[in-house]
């Protein structure tokens, strides 16, 4: 081959080659182009897929944050206990009811943190029975209080059960009612039978024996009369009571002006011939222009109890002041102060509940009913007021009535 045919050659495959360069290279850029595509499409599909995810999160975060929130709100405590009674979780009602706190009670075992036999018997009760079970218990701690309640199986996703779950109602105000209002029919019952058995009892002899006896029959029907107006003022008392402490009392009442000085006085002179009998001064102190807005006939009638008892348990020769302090921001104090034997603090927090009595067989021989100081305070507090006590043994008695500046805008009556 001649140098001529080299060069020719030569110049016949630089092209090829340049072309075989090129197509390299293009498809080289085309991959790496589609590489890129691929991989730009992958990671658009993994952000969504993140994107997706963290809106799942949120969701979830904000579900979970709505039921932790209506759970905490709940007056329902809610615990949460493992298959080793180690405590899960509780609610702040929980807290509350059992007299822990989630920080320090989370993780540890129910009994190292509620002294209470009887809820440890009804989680027993509870994990032997599958998870269900109901009753109502006692607590033992400070917070003292009867609980209903009520165990169901906690499960897991696949349905598996990995402890109990206990809601906690607090039913101790409903409990001292009703024992209240067992108590109060079985003390009515008992005040009614004394005078009906006394009465029934007297007529019966007045039958057998006839009327020969002019004087015996006088006594008799004395006795007969004086049982009788003690069973019209129990009576009395009692229907006073249950009107004073029906829901929404105080909106059915005529609220208006009273003038405080005047009442004290008609007060006083109707109660003033039961002090001379007994030997006992009433002296009374009223701030000018004391009023208050009320019901006039029944803060009278509160009055009177205070005075009336006052007076039952002076000795001949003392004194029962009556004191109205003048009108302030905080409203009116109507006082009754006595010089009597005085009471023994263990019996204060129960004066004015119905018929507790501090000396029942003195209160009885008085004609009183057991309901007078009852009655005072469902009286204040249909005024939006209320009542308190201070006393000591042998040094008189104090009773006072708070009652507000303004009228009541609600009803107040607590049973």
């Amino acid at each position: 081959m001649t140098p001529t045919d080299e060069s020719t050659g030569s110049s016949l495959l630089l092209p090829l080659v340049a072309t075989a360069i090129v197509g390299a290279a293009i498809g080289a850029a085309a991959l790496s182009l589609a590489l890129r595509r691929s991989q730009a499409r992958r990671a658009a599909l993994q952000r969504a897929r993140l994107d997706a995810l963290h809106t799942r999160l949120r969701s979830l975060e904000a579900q979970l944050a709505s039921q932790q929130l209506v759970l905490q709100s709940m007056t329902t405590g809610i615990l949460a206990l493992d298959m080793q009674h180690r405590i899960l979780s509780l609610n702040a009602a929980a807290e509350r009811l059992l007299g822990i706190t989630a920080r320090t009670a989370r993780g540890r075992l129910l009994p190292e943190v509620v002294r209470s036999p009887e809820l440890h018997r009804f989680v027993e009760q509870a994990f032997d029975a599958g998870g269900t079970a109901r009753r109502e218990v006692t607590l033992d701690s400070a917070t003292a209080g009867i609980l209903f309640l009520a165990a169901e199986p906690l499960l897991d996703s696949s349905g598996r059960t990995t402890g109990v779950l206990i809601a906690a109602d607090d039913v101790t105000a409903e409990r001292r009612l009703e024992s209240m209002r067992s108590d109060f029919a079985a003390n009515v019952s008992h005040e009614l039978r004394t005078p009906i058995t006394n009465i029934k009892g007297y007529v019966e002899t007045l039958l057998e024996i006839g009327v020969e006896d002019p004087s015996q029959v006088r006594h008799f029907l004395g006795v007969v009369q004086e049982n009788a107006k003690r069973l019209a003022r129990l009576v009395e008392d009692i229907l006073a009571l249950s009107s004073l402490e029906q829901r929404q009392a105080g909106a059915r009442l005529e609220f208006e002006p009273v003038e405080l000085e005047s009442l004290v006085a008609r007060v006083v002179d109707d109660l003033g011939p039961s002090a001379d009998a007994r030997g006992v001064r009433i002296e009374h102190r009223v701030a000018p222009r004391a009023s208050v807005v009320g019901v006039g006939s029944l803060l009278a009638q509160a009055l009177a109890n205070l005075l009336q008892n006052a007076i039952q348990c002076s000795a001949a020769n003392t004194t029962v002041r009556i004191e109205i302090s003048a009108p302030s921001r905080d409203g009116i104090v109507i006082e009754v102060r006595d010089e009597g034997p005085g009471i023994a603090e263990k019996h204060l927090p129960r004066l004015f509940e119905r018929f507790y009595r501090v000396d029942k067989g003195r209160t009885r021989e008085a004609g009183g009913t057991g309901l007078g100081l009852a009655i005072v305070k469902h009286i204040s507090l249909v005024h939006g007021g209320r009542v308190s006590v201070e006393s000591a043994l042998g040094r008189g008695s104090t009773f006072r009535m708070h009652l507000p500046a303004t009228p009541p805008v609600e009803d107040r009556v607590e049973a």
